[in-house]
């Protein structure tokens, strides 16, 4: 019978996926965040594959993910058109590579802060609303 810490001191991490490094898959499905994320390099988060296999035209198999060189999770996909299947070896791991992947997010906001002016716009267009039953002005009195 093997054992995490066993597939962790045995994987040979000089076959270490270092350049480009797709996670994601890991980021939709672990995160539920589903913008194309690239990292800088050097890529912080890698993986090394532990049993690796190809399905059809796709490699497969069971993945030691890192994280700055320390391991976070072990994933698997037995087969090209199944989903990957992420299990971390702690809650603190997977908050640390949530944390990275939501920096790597670079989203504009366009946030519309009100002022006077526009409220007073809003509120003068408004007040000429004929209200009928059951509608009203909820203003103090």
């Amino acid at each position: 019978m093997i054992d995490i810490q066993q597939i962790l001191n045995t994987i040979d991490i000089s076959e270490m996926d270092r350049k480009f490094v797709d996670f994601n898959d890991m980021s939709e499905t672990e995160f539920q965040i589903y913008d194309y994320i690239q990292q800088p390099e050097p890529n912080r988060l890698t993986y090394c594959y532990y049993h690796r296999w190809v399905c059809t035209d796709s490699e497969v198999g069971i993945r030691v993910w890192y994280f700055d060189d320390k391991p976070v999770c072990v994933s698997w996909k037995p087969y090209r058109k199944s989903d990957e299947t992420y299990n971390w070896l702690s809650e603190k791991d997977f908050y640390i590579v949530l944390e990275f992947v939501r920096s790597l997010i670079n989203i504009d906001f366009d946030i519309n802060i009100l002022d006077d002016e526009t409220i007073n716009d809003v509120v003068d267009v408004y007040k000429t609303i004929d209200y009928k039953k059951f509608e009203k002005l909820n203003i103090k009195k």
